[in-house]
């Protein structure tokens, strides 16, 4: 293993150069796990925690500090949006040759008028992935946008896919990605890694907007100390008390599901790094097993496994592709899958849930009790495109 570069007069820290050439990946390994079960993210409670697995104080805490903070990464909050009252759903869109130009409009607008979170486009094709999270009363009513794309010309067709089940994400594994030089491992991805699923309710919760406003902040970064997070909301330091119990009742109630380490921000990867988006159906409830074998993949970022569908997204080096693939297909034709769909993403065609206003829009359209669509002004301004 490669221990740091050291020049003529540097001062060395010899604990952090332990950390690097014994056990690291140990350590890191250890590290998320429990930053995992950090809801809010707490620097030391995570840092008590590594200290009670054996590791000293120092160590964990260069750990969080150069290999998370340091990289890049964020802690974000995994919201499970079924208790919210949304439905996860996936819409490859294909445009029509009229339409190539405009993607960007249309996209902003299902954003603005729609409930669409985030996208990705394929590699070399007009395809798009859009990822919308629609209130489950309004789904007939958001199908009918796609609809009407197609016949008005903007859009050659599309496809449809509702999930089952809120997605969950995972951070990176240290056995494919190298945390000290925030990089993929040449190599790797022969290994099995170890995903652990949570138990989430797919029911509608109790919440109101301030709820909703505290889970978004969450999402962008669970990093936020609750004198942040309250004025990050809209409230006041005195408010404190009151977002840390709305937080600890969040989490409790399985509105918030995890923390997960996210490097996108950071974009040291692009443009290396790619993404397969996996969607499968099935009529015999036989995905069980497929849902055993992505959960040891250690490409594995986010998946929503229910009993007839099952969505995943891999995030790898974009020289692991073909081998990917192939073992990817191979998998799901052994498994009987009657539909399924692959979509090859490029890092930097990706737009995630993170742009500065993707917060405030989401919650503007929730007025405290009830999800608000105008399924008329959405058309009226698509036929304006």
């Amino acid at each position: 293993m490669d221990g740091p570069e050291l020049r003529p007069g540097q001062n060395v820290n010899f604990n952090f150069i332990a950390i690097l050439m014994l056990g690291f990946d140990d350590l890191m390994r250890n590290a998320i796990e429990l930053i995992e079960d950090s809801v809010p993210f707490n620097e030391d409670r995570v840092v008590s925690a590594l200290s009670a697995r054996g590791y000293a104080v120092s160590e964990a805490r260069s750990v969080i500090r150069n290999f998370v903070f340091g990289k890049g990464l964020i802690p974000r909050a995994v919201i499970n949006f079924n208790r919210l009252g949304l439905v996860d759903v996936r819409v490859d869109i294909t445009l029509s040759p009229s339409s190539t130009g405009k993607a960007e409009q249309l996209l902003s607008l299902l954003t603005e008028d729609g409930y669409l979170i985030s996208w990705g486009k394929s590699i070399g094709l007009s395809n798009y992935r859009t990822i919308n999270a629609v209130p489950r009363a309004f789904l007939s009513d958001y199908r009918k946008v796609f609809d009407s794309a197609v016949s008005l010309g903007k859009l050659r067709d599309y496809q449809w896919f509702e999930t089952e089940t809120s997605f969950q994400y995972f951070s990176p594994d240290p056995s494919v990605f190298d945390f000290r030089t925030g990089n993929w491992k040449s190599g790797a991805g022969q290994v099995n890694a170890t995903r652990r699923l949570k138990e989430i309710p797919t029911t509608k919760g109790n919440f109101d907007a301030l709820d909703l406003r505290i889970l978004l902040q969450l999402r962008k970064t669970a990093a936020q100390t609750p004198e942040a997070l309250a004025l990050s909301v809209g409230l006041t330091g005195s408010d404190v008390d009151e977002v840390a119990q709305r937080v600890n009742r969040l989490h409790k109630e399985k509105f918030i599901t995890s923390v997960y380490l996210d490097f996108f921000e950071a974009g040291f990867l692009a443009p290396s790094t790619a993404m397969i988006d996996l969607l499968c159906r099935s009529t015999d409830n036989s995905l069980s097993s497929l849902e055993e074998s992505l959960l040891t993949n250690p490409y594995l970022s986010a998946a929503s496994f229910g009993v007839k569908a099952l969505a995943a997204l891999l995030t790898f080096p974009l020289s692991a592709f073909y081998r990917l693939q192939s073992a990817l297909e191979k998998l799901v034709l052994s498994q009987g899958a009657v539909d399924s769909a692959f979509m090859l993403i490029s890092w930097f065609e990706s737009e995630t849930f993170k742009k500065p206003d993707s917060a405030s829009i989401l919650a503007s359209k929730y007025d405290g009790s009830r999800w608000a669509f105008d399924v008329d002004r959405l058309l009226e301004h698509l036929k304006g495109l």
